[in-house]
């Protein structure tokens, strides 16, 4: 019985020779253009982009320039790969407007062999130029000079080269983001990843096949057999390599801050990234498997079943702002775009979706939005009130259209009203910065040397120029005085002001106080009685000690004769004869008053004392100076900050008492509850 044998021819051998040596140069091909994308995805940003772009295709392409036109709305621009970024009035190059119009490949030949500038091998180049479509969208047109002639092979894997950067730049250029474009670029190289793996295992086992033959037929050809082999090895390593890349995309997608779900065309979810768990709080255990409606909130199910009809249209879905719940309930506004999943035929297979949490951006305007809403609410309510007596109520009705059409405009009004009263109120605090560190500087220094000379530490002065001196350093403690008074009554009012809650004995702080005043009291003669005890407080010191002393300076400075009087006791119960009670429960109210036998104020001007820059008619106004914000910014203290009270009583010739109420203790946040 003869054996069997099996003879290849030779034309079948050097085929599949060459067809290994072609794969070895396809597979490199698809290196760099996979190392081209791999470049490209490490950018964001149009700039960035662009010019990651230009280096690499110089560096892997090669060629003498590369252009990239594109447009932003409706200006033009070109950028080089030297870094050129120029804005064009309209595309002048003709090889660009007819790729531009025809969205075709156009491709030129130079011929440089007649010139002495080139050897033999670079005698002819090309210029190579590629619209950069997304679907029928033309998002710009590449042009690339002086193509060398031996590169030829890998233009044919260029266009899925540019076809991402064509993605890449519309997503860049659109939203700023290239998620979507990472999403659906990995399912296109999936697919071709696929593809290419199929034709490889293809041909790995037509090469197997022909080479148990030869070790069976042709012994000497053994060892070129074993070496086609180890290239195929070679070949499914690049392939697990790819694989592994594949991966890292996925791992890209996996860690971004917005939800990425792919889904089928049942709705039913087949992914949920990272960015799904913490936007709608399901983990993918436990939502991988149910349908996307669970993420709908009651009463939008029509809107559910229309994205899946437009989805099995495979028509894309862009930025749709809508509202979906969370696992807790909770009612959330997303901005979605939606994009069909096809497989390599072109069947649609599902749906990717990536989702944004917008709430607190649409937040601020949901006011105005519910205002709105209450209008045309109550203007719709009003309308069908008068459906029933429109002849008698037509010009009733006409009105009150023209009154929600005024305020409309109103609103708008208050909106840009708003805008200003917002820099407004930046350059007020920008000013009051700057005054903070301008003035009070060198205020400071004024005060201080005006004090070191007065004291004589430089030497001895006169009478004359100590009294000047001393004028020097009263005028600025002064103006001092009233910077820092403009900047916390800015504070205060802007809702900025620092609180500091500690523990601390009254007694001390009322000590404290009068120092700042003795050296006033013993110049003007008068009397100081301190009916005071020590007691425990829990409550910003420096807030307390400030109004005190404001209290204090004014006594002093409207009394030319008799005593200033402070005092001090916690109350026995919760609530004194006017009506006023701590904003804690529980807590007793600490009551200090500072009386004085000075002018005193009449009963009618006591409602203005707390005014901003107001100062009453008094015999001393002219020679005490003030600026009417003194009790202005202790009114504001005390109740804003220290969470109390203060009130005066007085009469016109006898003296005046002023007295704060405060709790015996706040909280570390403060009782007034702005800061």
């Amino acid at each position: 019985m003869m054996e069997e044998t099996i003879t290849i021819p030779a034309g079948k051998l050097v085929y599949l020779e060459e067809r290994a040596k072609k794969l070895a140069r396809e597979k490199s091909y698809l290196q760099l253009v996979m190392r081209l994308i791999n470049r490209i995805s490490a950018v964001s940003g149009l700039d960035d982009t662009i010019d990651c772009m230009m280096r690499n295709i110089l560096d892997v392409v090669g060629g003498g320039n590369i252009i990239l036109y594109y447009q932003i709305d409706s200006d033009i621009f070109s950028a080089d790969v030297y870094g050129n970024k120029t804005q064009l009035s309209a595309i002048e190059d003709e090889l660009v407007l007819k790729a531009q119009t025809t969205r075709e490949p156009v491709e030129i030949e130079h011929d440089f062999s007649d010139t002495r500038m080139t050897t033999p091998e670079f005698g002819k180049a090309y210029t190579w130029v590629y619209p950069l479509l997304v679907g029928q969208d033309l998002i710009g047109v590449l042009k690339l000079e002086c193509l060398h002639i031996g590169m030829r092979e890998l233009y044919q894997f260029l266009p899925s080269f540019f076809n991402y950067t064509a993605l890449t730049l519309k997503n860049e250029i659109l939203s700023g983001t290239r998620l979507k474009q990472a999403y659906d670029q990995l399912i296109e190289m999936n697919e071709a990843l696929q593809l290419e793996i199929a034709e490889r295992e293809q041909t790995e086992d037509e090469l197997g096949k022909a080479r148990d033959g030869l070790e069976l037929r042709v012994q000497e050809r053994t060892a070129d057999l074993n070496r086609a082999n180890e290239r195929l090895q070679h070949e499914l390593a690049e392939r697990r390599k790819a694989e592994e890349k594949q991966h890292l995309l996925s791992a890209i997608v996996q860690s971004s801050d917005d939800a990425i779900i792919a889904k089928d065309l049942k709705g039913e979810i087949l992914s949920w990234n990272r960015g799904a768990e913490r936007i709608y709080g399901y983990s993918a255990d436990e939502i991988i498997g149910q349908s996307i409606s669970i993420l709908i909130p009651p009463g939008q199910e029509d809107e559910f079943y229309g994205i899946l009809e437009a989805i099995n249209r495979g028509e894309h879905i862009e930025h749709y702002i809508t509202g979906r719940q969370r696992k807790d309930g909770q009612l959330i506004s997303i901005s979605l775009t939606v994009s069909p999943i096809r497989d390599m035929a072109g069947n649609i297979l599902g749906a990717s979706s990536i989702a944004r949490d917008i709430t607190e951006q649409i937040h601020s305007g949901e006011e105005i939005n519910r205002l709105n809403r209450e209008l045309e609410e109550r203007v719709e309510a009003r309308t069908n009130d008068l459906k029933e007596k429109r002849a008698e109520l037509e010009e009733s009705q006409l009105a009150l259209m023209n009154i929600v059409e005024d305020l409309n405009l109103k609103t708008e009004e208050l909106e840009k009203a708003n805008s200003k009263l917002q820099e407004l109120d930046r350059l007020k605090s920008m000013f009051i910065a700057s005054m903070s560190h301008e003035l009070r500087t060198p205020l400071n220094s004024i005060i201080g040397f005006s004090s070191i000379l007065r004291d004589e530490w430089l030497g001895p002065v006169n009478t004359e120029q100590k009294e000047n001196l001393e004028t020097i350093q009263r005028s600025g403690k002064h103006l001092l005085s009233l910077i820092n008074d403009v900047i916390d009554v800015s504070k205060i009012e802007a809702g900025r002001i620092e609180s500091r809650v500690e523990e601390f004995d009254l007694y001390d702080l009322l000590k404290e106080a009068v120092q700042y005043v003795d050296r006033d009291l013993h110049d003007k003669g008068l009397e100081l009685h301190l009916d005071i005890h020590h007691h425990q407080l829990r409550s910003d010191r420096r807030r307390l000690l400030q109004c005190v002393i404001n209290l204090l300076s004014n006594a002093v400075k409207f009394t030319e004769h008799g005593m200033v009087t402070v005092s001090a006791a916690g109350a026995e119960t919760r609530t004194d004869t006017s009506g006023w009670s701590p904003p804690v429960t529980g807590v007793r109210p600490v009551i200090i008053s500072v009386r004085d036998t000075g002018v005193g104020i009449d009963n009618q001007d006591i409602p203005r004392l707390f005014q901003p820059f107001v100062r009453l008619e008094s015999p001393l106004k002219t020679i005490a100076p003030g600026t009417g914000l003194g009790l202005y910014l202790t009114r504001k203290l005390v109740v804003e900050v220290l969470g109390g009270d203060i009130v005066c009583t007085s009469n016109l010739g006898t003296g005046s008492t002023f007295t704060l109420r405060i709790p015996e203790r706040i909280n570390e946040k403060g009782a007034g509850g702005r800061r």
